[in-house]
């Protein structure tokens, strides 16, 4: 009878094992196969005024989706502003100064559709929103989509940096949009702006991979493969336990 018992416990818990092995090799699956939120982290994207030549710009390509089609890009800019030199009454001459400017800038590249900006700015803006703020084909009220423009983040002035568009040193989060496979996706995205560095970055992102709204902040929710597999553990444990215990009881000499 012992044996008996102890068969049937290991026969039941090799199943499960078989069972829950099944299970952990779907949630294997990598995430953008399952439909929904898409999140992007550890791979930020950092551009200085500083990175740009004289004259001249620096973009890196931001590809949100990971189609190979760049959706916004990042833009330094860095040029010189020179002021004329000048003489006085008495012959005296006093020569120009120069002054670094320059400024970075976040546009739409290929497949770029807009990012959320205040209803009241000029077209082409972006703003700060607050996690738990709606992005999705309507938005709320006091908001809009901005058309594809130029959208300065930082500008500098010998070395000082000032954030635009309603945002500010440090972190933000913004709202944007997309065109993937002829499909509008909408997502949100946090940046940093560092006026000390002159430089800003994209920290992380997500997008919601059906053309559904999305809330700022929203990640993946565990997938159901883990809970079942939660699940199942536990109920492992319970059920080996609970025979453990009968088959204690059964063996106790009677009182």
């Amino acid at each position: 009878m012992d044996q008996v018992t102890t068969t049937k416990t290991g026969s039941y818990t090799r199943k499960l094992a078989l069972n829950t092995a099944s299970l952990a090799s779907l949630y294997a699956l990598p995430i953008a196969s399952q439909a929904g939120v898409v999140y992007v982290d550890g791979s930020p994207l950092t551009l200085s005024i500083d990175d740009a030549r004289v004259f001249d710009y620096q973009p890196i390509d931001w590809d949100v989706d990971g189609n190979s089609v760049a959706d916004f890009r990042l833009e330094a800019f860095r040029t010189i502003n020179y002021t004329g030199g000048s003489s006085t009454t008495d012959g005296s001459y006093y020569p120009g100064l120069s002054f670094p400017e320059g400024r970075l800038e976040l546009n739409d590249a290929t497949g770029g559709r807009g990012m959320v900006q205040n209803a009241t700015d000029s077209p082409g803006g972006i703003t700060a929103l607050n996690a738990g703020d709606t992005v999705g084909p309507t938005l709320a009220a006091g908001k809009q989509w901005s058309p594809p423009a130029t959208r300065v983040l930082m500008t500098s002035f010998s070395y000082d940096g000032f954030p635009g568009n309603g945002l500010f040193d440090g972190t933000s989060f913004v709202g944007l949009r997309f065109d993937s496979n002829g499909q509008t996706l909408y997502g949100w995205a946090e940046i940093l702006l560092d006026t000390n560095l002159l430089e800003m970055s994209v920290l992380r992102w997500a997008y919601e991979d059906s053309g559904n709204r999305i809330e700022v902040g929203a990640v993946p929710l565990p997938s159901a493969a883990v809970l079942m597999l939660s699940g199942l553990a536990l109920g492992a444990g319970g059920i080996t336990r609970g025979r453990k215990l009968r088959q204690a009881q059964k063996e106790q000499p009677p009182a």
